[in-house]
């Protein structure tokens, strides 16, 4: 399998959940490692954090990328983390979806190497899971064009790279459609913690 690189994508206001997201407990840990180590364990060559300036992430063996301007949504981060990539496929993930398991982002990744130049974006009941997906570098140009328009919506952003052919979409399987799920209000945490 040819190197990639993985980013881990933490920038989000949390404002439903009332505190970053990124440093919420989960099982023992702050979530931003717990998904951090999803990402070393897929086999990431490269490994970048892409957030807040203000976010404070302690350790090594991965790079910061801080937003380049506030509040442009996760386009903006995604978008940092295809420019920055050494590699020319990047594995996306998001900080608040930690119910991806390390082997749904192998299999992510595989898939990709079938499709060379081309990524793959999951989609369940009609919607793209950007964050969690594997994207060509070369989307950056169409990213970056998006971020600069009005539309920055993560699913425009996906209908266009489908359009352009530089990406392809997997279908979520319904048993696996559970580890998508997001965590977005302390609700969403406590079924899960206990």
């Amino acid at each position: 399998m040819k190197p990639f690189t993985a980013a881990l994508i933490t920038g989000g206001r949390s404002s439903r959940m009332g505190a970053d997201k990124a440093f919420l407990d989960w099982h023992g840990r702050p979530l931003w490692e717990v998904q951090l180590a999803k990402l070393r364990a897929a086999g990431a060559a490269e490994i970048l954090v892409c957030g807040r300036r203000e976010q404070v992430f302690s350790g090594d063996g991965f790079r910061l990328i801080p937003d380049r301007k506030e509040h442009l949504g996760p386009l903006s981060g995604l978008a940092n983390a295809l420019r920055e990539a050494s590699h020319d496929s990047v594995l996306i993930l998001a900080v608040d979806m930690p119910f991806i398991t390390t082997g749904l982002l192998g299999e992510l990744v595989k898939m990709q190497t079938a499709f060379p130049g081309q990524g793959v974006i999951p989609i369940r009941a009609d919607r793209f899971e950007p964050l969690a997906a594997v994207f060509p570098k070369s989307a950056v140009a169409l990213a970056e064009s998006r971020l600069a328009g009005t539309d920055r919506s993560l699913q425009g952003f996906c209908r266009g790279a489908e359009s352009a052919g530089l990406v392809r979409r997997w279908v979520v399987p319904p048993e696996d459609e559970s580890l998508f799920q997001s965590v977005n209000s302390p609700e969403d945490l406590e079924p899960r913690l206990r």
